[in-house]
């Protein structure tokens, strides 16, 4: 899951425009027939675990120590860990909770906004990359992906199951949006 580390951050500090965002690891049990309630009690319990701890700080440093090796260097540490992570096999979906994206009507002049989309980076496999965002009470689920690497029916079958799970729930209306 993303992590928003603006919070370590005093407000003398925080640049006006740079990517703030940490990300840290959950590790739920694919149990066959468990319950969206329970995978989702899970996750937070696990979240505020990671919370106690200053969440995020271990990537912020690890992205800080690479940025001061020589690119050749930093470069094959990663592609060397996304190489590992593909050769597993396994999925590895993130969550990124794009929050709210305003608690008021936005306008453009005389025209209101009625539709705010979240396009969200494509991310290699097995990496993949889910957003949850809200605009006038509606829940917006996006996700990025290669078309090469990801069959589009596949994700598309992911945001319909997970629709009918938050329908099921009663939690309001909500859209999905692919981004391939």
């Amino acid at each position: 899951m993303t992590v928003d580390l603006r919070r370590f951050l005093d407000d003398a500090s925080k640049p006006l425009a740079a990517n703030q965002s940490g990300m840290a690891s959950l590790s739920v049990k694919n149990e066959f027939g468990a319950s969206y309630p329970a995978i989702l009690s899970e996750v937070k319990r696990q979240t505020q675990l990671l919370k106690a701890r200053s969440i995020g700080l271990g990537g912020a440093a690890l992205m800080r120590y690479l940025r001061e090796l020589p690119y050749a260097q930093a470069k094959a540490a990663l592609t060397k860990t996304a190489d590992q992570s593909r050769r597993s096999g396994v999925a590895a979906p993130i969550l990124s909770n794009l929050g709210r994206i305003s608690a008021c009507n936005l306008t453009f002049g005389s025209a209101a906004v009625t539709n705010v989309i979240p396009l969200l980076p494509a991310m290699h496999a097995p990496a993949y990359l889910l957003g949850a965002s809200g605009y006038e009470n509606i829940l917006t689920l996006s996700v990025g992906y290669y078309t090469e690497e990801r069959q589009p029916d596949a994700v598309k079958n992911h945001l319909a199951a997970l629709s009918a799970i938050l329908q099921d729930g009663k939690l309001g209306p909500f859209k999905t949006l692919i981004n391939e």
